[in-house]
């Protein structure tokens, strides 16, 4: 993992006020290629706030 870029990245992100945990989840998930180990990494300020289903802790893609 190149730290670097993943701390640039965060650095990046402007939040919004919104915590959409579980729709932010699906579509990573539906973003991710279909072959070979995938991963995603979740990072948030906070709970769920969108109103949505909480997704499972784990989900196979």
């Amino acid at each position: 993992m190149n730290r670097v870029a993943v701390r640039n990245a965060v650095d990046g992100l402007t939040p919004r006020g919104f915590t959409p945990i579980a729709e932010s989840l699906r579509q990573a998930a539906a973003a991710l290629p279909t072959d070979g180990d995938v991963a995603i990494v979740l990072v948030s300020d906070g709970e769920d706030t969108c109103g949505v289903e909480r997704p499972q802790e784990r989900t196979p893609v």
